[in-house]
This record gives C-alpha cells, sequence and structure tokens, in this order.
C-alpha cells in the first residue's frame, strides 16, 4: 500500500517528564459521553457547514482546555495588563490517533513550545480540538463513502471557526478583542495555517510548522529529501552511507526479478515463495523496507539500536568498508567484481537491518500482506476510537494527494538504477483511491488541483503566518521555503530538524538548531501578539 498515511503519522519524541511546574488543572468535566466520561465534547458541531440541513444535524466533537495560565488580560509592553486582548491559544487536531489530555498539560508532539513555554508567559487560555473523523470525532454513523464527503480541509476550518465563537462565548471573550493563535505540525500545521488565512476575523495569527501546504498528486521531492537526509553529516549520515543505500537496493532489484521467494527468506517473509508470488506483496515488502530510513521521524537523542540515521549508517557502512579494503588489497581484482562484492555487502546490511526492526518476534517472520491492509482500509465501521486510515486515504484522494514516488531520476536513493520496476510508481496508490471511493484517476489531479486554488498552495497570502520546516525533513519538499511568501509570513529551515521536532518537548541534548528555531517562533509571537 501506499505510504501516505504511515508518513503523516508521527512518532512521538519521547518526552520529558511532568515536573511540579506543570499545569494541575485541566478541565475534563462537561458534556459527557457515556462511553468516554473524561472526555469534552463541543455537542453543537455542524454535520455539513455548506449544505441547508435542519437544525437536528450537529454532532458533538471532542476538545480539551487548560486554563491554569488563563487571565484575562495579558501583558503589554509596557508591562501593564492589557485587558482588551485576552490570548487563546489552539492545538489544531490532525489524522492520527487520538487526542490525550496530554495536549493541552505538555502540548504533545505538536504544541509544547506553545502549551509549556508560551502560554505561561503570555497568561493564555490553551484548547484543542479534534478533527472531525479520528479519533473520538465522528460526525456520522461509520466511515462509508457517503459519509466521508463530509470530510474535508474546508469543514474542519469551519469547525475551528464554530469552535472559537463557542469557547468565547464561554468564556464571555470578545470575538474581536481575543487574540487567537493556532498552533500544529504537518496535516495539523497545514490547517493552523490555514485557519489564520480563511478566518482572520477569528484567528490573529499562526505556527504552521512542516506544513506540506502545495498538495500534488506525485510527491517525488519526499523520496528525495530522503535520500538528502542520508547524506547529511549533520545527522549522522554520509555520502558513503547513501551510496550504501543504493547498492542494498539495487541488489535487492536484481535477485527479485530473479528469485523473488530467496529474497523472501532472507528478509524472513512469511510464507515467502507464495507471498512474494503476488506483484502487489514485492511493492509492499519494498515499501516496508524503504521506512528503515527514518529521515521524517529521526531522532539523534534516541537511545535504541538502529534507532536513527547515525545508527543505521553506522550499521550500513561497516561492511562495505570492510569489504572495500578487502578488495582492494586483492591481486588483479576488477573493479567490476569490487561493485558487485559492495552491492552484496550493503545487501546482506540491509538484510540484517529488516530481521532486526521488521520480523514480528511472536511470529518470527515479516509480515507482507497488501491485500489484506486493503481489507482494513475497505472496513467502513466506524468503532471507536479510529484509526485514521481509512479516513486519511480519503483526504489523500479527494484533496491532496501526497503519493511518494520513486524512480532513477528524481533522487530517491531506493531506486538508483531503475531496477525496481515493482516500487515507486503512481498506479498503486490511484488504483487505491477508485478501490475504495470510486475515485478514479483523473478526479484524483482534479481534486488536487481544486485543493492548491482553494489554499493557494505555496502562494498564500495572508499575515502572521509562520511556515518553519526541518532541514532534512522529507515534507519540506511540499512546503514554504525560505524566506516565505512576503515579510509578513516568515519561513525558514532547522538545519538537521526532522518533522516538526521543534514543536516536540524539549529536551536536554537538543541541537542548537532546535533551540534556535523556538526562541525564533517565540519572538514571532511575542511581537505578533503586540500588533
Amino acid at each position: 500500500m501506499s505510504r501516505t498515511h504511515k508518513d503523516l503519522s508521527f512518532r512521538s519524541l519521547p518526552g520529558k517528564s511532568r515536573s511540579s511546574s506543570t499545569p494541575s488543572r485541566v478541565a475534563l468535566k462537561g458534556d459527557l459521553d457515556s462511553s468516554t466520561d473524561s472526555f469534552l465534547f463541543f455537542s453543537s458541531q455542524l454535520v455539513d457547514h455548506f449544505s441547508p440541513r435542519p437544525a437536528s444535524q450537529f454532532w458533538k466533537q471532542r476538545y480539551f482546555v487548560n486554563d491554569t495560565f488563563f487571565k484575562r488580560s495579558s501583558p503589554s509592553d509596557s508591562g501593564d495588563a492589557d485587558v482588551n486582548h485576552p490570548v487563546v491559544f489552539l492545538c489544531v487536531g490532525g489524522e492520527g490517533p487520538p487526542l490525550t489530555p496530554d495536549v493541552v498539560v505538555t502540548g504533545s508532539v505538536h504544541c509544547a513550545l506553545a502549551v509549556e513555554e508560551l502560554a505561561p508567559k503570555h497568561n493564555a487560555l490553551v484548547v484543542a480540538l479534534e478533527h472531525r473523523f479520528y479519533g473520538y470525532s465522528l460526525p456520522t454513523k461509520d466511515l462509508s463513502t457517503e459519509n466521508l464527503s463530509v470530510l474535508s480541509h474546508r469543514q474542519a476550518i469551519a469547525d475551528i471557526a464554530r469552535f472559537v465563537t463557542f469557547i468565547n462565548q464561554k468564556f464571555q471573550l470578545d470575538d474581536a478583542k481575543t487574540k487567537w493563535v493556532t498552533f500544529g505540525g504537518s496535516y495539523p500545521g497545514m490547517m493552523a495555517g490555514w485557519a489564520r488565512a480563511k478566518l482572520p476575523h477569528l484567528i490573529h495569527a499562526s505556527v504552521a510548522s512542516s506544513a506540506p501546504v502545495q498538495a500534488i498528486v506525485d510527491n517525488a521531492g519526499y523520496n528525495a529529501v530522503v535520500g538528502e537526509a542520508i547524506a547529511e553529516p549533520l545527522v549522522g549520515g554520509s555520502a558513503e552511507c547513501l551510496k550504501a543505500v543504493q547498492d542494498a537496493f539495487n541488489e535487492l532489484g536484481n535477485r527479485l526479478s530473479c528469485d523473488p521467494a530467496s529474497v523472501g527468506e532472507d528478509l524472513m517473509v512469511c510464507n515467502a515463495a507464495e507471498t512474494l508470488a503476488d506483484k502487489k506483496n514485492v511493492s509492499q515488502l519494498i515499501d516496508d523496507l524503504t521506512l528503515l530510513f527514518p529521515a521524517q521521524s529521526n531522532d539523534p537523542l534516541c537511545t535504541e539500536d538502529l534507532c536513527n540515521i547515525a545508527k543505521i549508517c553506522e550499521h550500513m557502512t561497516t561492511a562495505t568498508t570492510t569489504t572495500k579494503a578487502a578488495a582492494n588489497t586483492a591481486v588483479a581484482r576488477r573493479a567490476l567484481r569490487q561493485d558487485q562484492q559492495t552491492q552484496s555487502a550493503s545487501y546482506n546490511q540491509l538484510v540484517t537491518l529488516a530481521r532486526a526492526l521488521l520480523v514480528d518476534p511472536s511470529s518470527g517472520c515479516m509480515e507482507v500482506n497488501y491485500a489484506l491492509g486493503v481489507a482494513g482500509l475497505a472496513d467502513p465501521s466506524g468503532s471507536m476510537p479510529l484509526s485514521g486510515d481509512r479516513s486519511w486515504i480519503w483526504q489523500t484522494c479527494s484533496e491532496f494527494g501526497f503519493y511518494q514516488t520513486c524512480s532513477a531520476d528524481t533522487g530517491c536513493p531506493f531506486h538508483p538504477h531503475g531496477t525496481l520496476p515493482w516500487y515507486g510508481s503512481l498506479e498503486l496508490s490511484l488504483e487505491l483511491c477508485a478501490d475504495l471511493f470510486n475515485i478514479s484517476k483523473d478526479d484524483v489531479y482534479v481534486n488536487v488541483n481544486q485543493t492548491n486554488q482553494i489554499t493557494g498552495g505555496r502562494d498564500i497570502q495572508s499575515t502572521r503566518i509562520a511556515f518553519p520546516n526541518g532541514g532534512i525533513d522529507p515534507w519540506k519538499a511540499q512546503g514554504i521555503f525560505p524566506p516565505g511568501p512576503d515579510d509578513y509570513e516568515p519561513a525558514f529551515m532547522v538545519p538537521g530538524a526532522s518533522h516538526h521536532a521543534w514543536t516536540h518537548p524539549s529536551r536536554p541534548g537538543d541541537s542548537p538548531s532546535l533551540v534556535k528555531a523556538r526562541a525564533a517562533i517565540s519572538e514571532l509571537v511575542e511581537t505578533w501578539l503586540s500588533q
């Protein structure tokens, strides 16, 4: 299957433990659902904001509130209280797992800077809103294609507008005077920025971290940046590592062409011969192997084995260095033979890596089953909490595309010589749209173009939106490049940083670039709140 959902599901970095200074008063009571009695729900959200419906067409959208730091006044430049402009920080929900109460206590992985550092400084009320069709926020009875028609970024922005009005009324805040700032990373970052652009009368400013605002069908740039990340010395990568990865996948392709069953046995694939007789399973296998190289989720401070680019590159290059040395000292060893040995050594390191990270300890093999995955996506039942898989695939087909492709001429490290014809094309992703939702290939292109027309893509026109991106984040390929559209929408790159790494809780040992990024964002927010 496509990597689309996997790549927009964020692996959280280990957060710091809760300290005595962590807010202790979090609103977890209110309009309660009997099966989720610790959740707050906004019970007057509209199912469809853009079609005339009877008043009964409401649903309950889940949210969280932390008023620990909140004052109806915020510090002015002179230090005196500005009673006219209270501040509210909104952590915008997106695809992925359900929000937890930590989202307004620590900020979790998307809003830690806003919650832990900026909220106390600016006396802000902190709220978080779960995105429709994710977590526990389901506006319809199930995920049928008909019901998914009300899942879109436009509906979600309208949800934010109605929610802002609700919170303002609940806390007796003036719509015109209250300064709302939205925060989010990746799709929530897109939503945070669009909320400011589309709702300037309600949203005062936004920090849209790692936001791939330019929708695209063929997202070749993603894997090109993965290649750059593998070669980036700042995170422990190198040109040698990139070459080892290229060699490994080239050899993988050669062996798959000749004997896929043997490759499956090498990699400990369950029922290898039968499984890899299906080309879709071959494509799935290659896809899973590419996920071993964590450019998007790279964590320089992780302590497990083979958990980041530096450790994986050390693994990938150890054998090739030894092999090259042996080949160089052998008398009359031909260069072609040396290359073949190097490729075999790199392939062996890839196999070792896959066995360590992808084999299920309980079964003793690697499960590769494309059809089973598609069957799960085809299930329209709305059991809680929602996994988000079917919902996100719908949004890629109906709005965003974002299908990561790989070919020899795009800089993708997994397809250096065109030896993997089963991997990296658009066909499986577009086929999935047709099979799951009856959305044709042509309609996917139309939908993506329409999204960019509505949002502006990289040509978004607004003010007070920050667009920080990570230097090794593959999603920067669809983000806004520095210096940004204009002075009112600054964009900047965070060297060596993965996907919105600066929005995670801070940790001892964070890189200077992360510390600098957080300081730059803090300064921007402070400046904008003074305006």
